[in-house]
């Protein structure tokens, strides 16, 4: 639908047709919804407010710019430092507050803080490939962006379809069963991911998204159930806002972090091909010989056939700098998926080794006073 939108009508209408949807569910809620019983509210934590809307605008702005920075104009290294800073002095509150914006005391629960991260990260490896594919389909193959949406569509099928079976499974075997065939499927499909090119026909990258969208719909939902288990009553609501702010800002992370890196890439990788590429080179002699003839043959004259050799090529070391950094940053995430994989295998391991020494130290001290 977005892809036909955008196609044969204007990208503002996705905003457009997202506003009466929105006020739909909000009038839907005030009626459907039953109230909760309310806490009583201690002050407003205005600091925590402040600093984290400094805190993440200067750094999210400095990020959004890097590769475009000039390091020797001050008020960069100054916005990213008031940025740090802030967020710093916004932990030192949070921590201290009686009423904190985000309870980050929240983050010793250690079953918690493990799945958290683990859908933070995972939330970077997810939106690395969904971000990245539709711009290969679109910029390098040359595909529309109803035909884009058409290629990505099987994919949220399989998703939706392995979802229901994802929680069932949750609950009667437990998370290894779902998760680790879920990630080893995962990883297993972001490796051929990684070496998209202009010959990887459409059917293959079908193919490859909806296995990834079925090992989506076994691997999305079971870290934030995991995450909430181990909360007391009480601190849900709480947990839930640093859960949710913590995966967005992961998400946003993720995007900012792959779009900085594809513009460096594509310039270094560019720039490499251009010096191996150069005027000098007999291969490169020999192509725009090539191309010059072609653009003869279709009645261009010499100087004009040329010329138009001389673009073309320039856009072929583009294209090539392109998919180069399309896949550079699909392998990082090939190896994000692989330490996610690991990291929830041997997921209760520190906690087990942190119980065992407890209770050894524990021991220790029965025994020193037993002695005494």
């Amino acid at each position: 639908m977005g892809g036909y939108i955008i196609a044969n009508l204007s990208w503002r209408m996705l905003f457009y047709i997202s506003a009466p949807i929105g006020v739909i569910g909000v009038i839907l809620g005030v009626f459907l919804l039953e109230e909760m019983p309310r806490n009583p509210l201690g002050k407003f934590d205005m600091i925590g407010f402040i600093t984290s809307t400094i805190g993440l605008v200067c750094v999210f702005f400095v990020l959004g710019k890097w590769t475009h920075i000039n390091w020797r104009e001050m008020h960069y290294p100054l916005i990213l430092a008031v940025g740090i800073c802030a967020l710093i002095l916004f932990v030192i509150n949070e921590l201290m507050h009686p009423s904190p914006l985000l309870d980050l005391k929240i983050l010793g629960n250690y079953t918690f803080s493990a799945w958290l991260a683990i859908s933070a990260l995972l939330s970077m490896a997810m939106i690395g490939i969904s971000y990245l594919v539709p711009i290969f389909l679109q910029n390098i193959m040359g595909y529309t962006a109803m035909q884009t949406g058409l290629i990505l569509l099987p994919a949220a099928i399989g998703t939706a379809m392995v979802m229901p079976f994802s929680g069932k499974m949750l609950d009667k075997h437990g998370y290894k069963a779902v998760m680790i065939p879920g990630m080893i499927l995962f990883t297993a499909v972001s490796y051929p991911l990684s070496f998209l090119n202009t010959d990887t026909s459409s059917m293959m990258i079908i193919t490859l998204l909806v296995v990834r969208g079925m090992a989506l719909g076994l691997i999305i939902t079971p870290p934030s159930t995991m995450a909430m288990q181990g909360i007391p009553k009480p601190q849900i609501s709480q947990a839930s806002a640093v859960q949710n702010i913590i995966r967005q800002l992961a998400s946003t992370l993720s995007v900012t972090l792959i779009t900085v890196t594809l513009q460096s890439q594509i310039t270094l990788n560019g720039a490499n091909l251009s010096e191996q590429l150069s005027s000098m080179n007999p291969l490169t002699m020999d192509a725009v010989k090539t191309l010059q003839g072609l653009f003869m043959s279709s009645g261009l004259s010499a100087s004009d056939a040329g010329t138009a050799a001389g673009t073309a090529l320039g856009g072929m070391i583009q294209k090539m700098a392109y998919v180069s950094a399309i896949d550079y940053i699909l392998s990082a995430m090939l190896f994000l998926s692989m330490g996610l994989l690991i990291g929830i295998i041997f997921l209760e391991k520190p906690k087990q080794l942190w119980t065992v020494f407890r209770e050894s130290s524990k021991s220790e001290e029965a025994i020193g006073v037993y002695g005494k």
